[in-house]
């Protein structure tokens, strides 16, 4: 996430509670935001070889559940699993 679109986020955080929007409500629609979003993202697998979706394939064909999620949902992601195997540059 880029200080830009963090700046957006926070902006939009502080306008909810200018008018009067209850902070747990608020957490609440974040949350659900984060769900859509993993759910429209769902699929994408790892560029240019398709590792993930292979690996994904192998555990899956060891009886181990597992789901491939794009870098920028890794935030999420953790929240999910009890083991995430990333193979990225970086993640922040």
């Amino acid at each position: 996430m880029n200080s830009v679109t963090a700046m957006a986020g926070l902006r939009w955080i502080l306008k909810m509670l200018k008018d009067g929007k209850d902070p747990h409500k608020i957490e609440m629609e974040m949350k659900k935001a984060d769900e859509i979003c993993v759910e429209r993202l769902r699929g994408l697998e790892s560029s240019p070889g398709k590792e993930g979706v292979d690996l994904m394939r192998y555990l899956k064909g060891r009886g181990i559940s597992s789901s491939v999620f794009p870098d920028c949902a890794m935030a999420y992601a953790v929240k999910l699993c009890d083991i995430v195997v990333v193979r990225a540059d970086f993640v922040l």
